[in-house]
């Protein structure tokens, strides 16, 4: 298990160069507008879809999984994203698009982890495919247009919370929720490959 994971993740770094649309993604660019998700199923036992979401002034929509140790790192730097900018107008979507994973071990793990955010599951792997993600975690933030402001990494250092020395998500977040753009409007994304579903 922890060598086909680990090969994922290398998988996931080496794979896509020589890029077309943004510098990382083959799909979409800064300024593009993904098709949103509809009626994709919650822990929390809704649905939800992007256009429910009218009050949000931002959405950070985060492809994650359950079992990355990657995206696991990642998981109480989401939780606090979500707490510190919620008031503000930040609205964190989780997604999980993972073969293999499902609903019922998604809830037990939103539970455990106490997320305050929706925690999605789209078995197409349709969203994913449209935002063009290829890991987890793979970032992408909306604007209140639903435009995509930043799309790549959560940060530098998916190791060593403390040594972090670029918030690429958080950084991107501020300047959107003060009606500006990022800065830094893309970096590489860093993560375990996306399980794709058998063609």
């Amino acid at each position: 298990m922890l060598r086909r994971l680990l090969l994922a993740f290398v998988l996931s770094l080496t794979v896509f160069q020589g890029i077309e649309a943004g510098k990382y993604n083959r799909v979409v660019d800064i300024g593009d507008k993904p098709q949103g998700w509809k009626q994709l199923p919650g822990t929390d036992g809704k649905e939800h879809a992007l256009a429910d979401l009218t009050d949000a002034k931002a959405v950070a929509v985060i492809f994650t999984c359950n079992d990355c140790p990657v995206a696991i790192a990642y998981q109480d730097r989401i939780k606090q994203l979500a707490k510190d900018y919620g008031d503000q107008g930040l609205q964190v979507i989780a997604i999980n698009v993972n073969k293999g994973e499902s609903i019922f071990g998604m809830k037990l793990r939103a539970k455990a982890e106490d997320f305050q955010f929706p925690y999605l599951y789209d078995e197409s792997q349709e969203t994913a495919k449209s935002y063009g993600a290829v890991c987890t975690p793979h970032v992408f933030l909306l604007d209140g247009k639903r435009a995509i402001a930043y799309m790549g990494a959560f940060d530098d250092n998916w190791q060593k919370p403390a040594a972090v020395s670029k918030k690429y998500l958080e950084d991107a977040v501020i300047a959107v929720l003060d009606g500006k753009s990022p800065e830094v409007a893309e970096s590489k994304q860093v993560g375990c490959a996306i399980r794709w579903n058998s063609k």
